[in-house]
């Protein structure tokens, strides 16, 4: 059987830097625990929980995690399970494209 998505637990360190790659799939990261910032088309952008940000296929995003400790969950999910997981009232595939930019909080 084929998994759905991937689910992933970082613990980052203060002073710290990790990049998120979304490869292939949508990401989906959600900030669990601590203040971190992220580098996203020229920008940044302070995220603190329960902030969650979509990041489009074949995308990186730099993060940097400020004076405490970060708690970040990350979700890969493909096209084509999110067209597997719609229905007639909603069409994930459409919702998850809806974006012009490549990261949203």
């Amino acid at each position: 059987m084929q998994k759905l998505c991937r689910i992933n637990h970082f613990s980052l360190k203060e002073n710290g830097t990790h990049s998120f790659h979304s490869g292939q799939k949508y990401l989906m990261l959600f900030v669990l625990h601590g203040n971190c910032q992220f580098q996203a088309g020229g920008r940044s952008m302070n995220c603190l929980p329960p902030d969650m940000l979509l990041v489009k296929p074949e995308q990186t995003l730099p993060a940097h995690i400020q004076k405490s400790p970060c708690s970040i969950l990350t979700v890969h999910v493909s096209v084509r399970v999110l067209a597997f997981l719609s229905d007639d009232t909603c069409d994930l595939v459409q919702k998850f494209q809806f974006a012009p930019y490549y990261v949203t909080v």
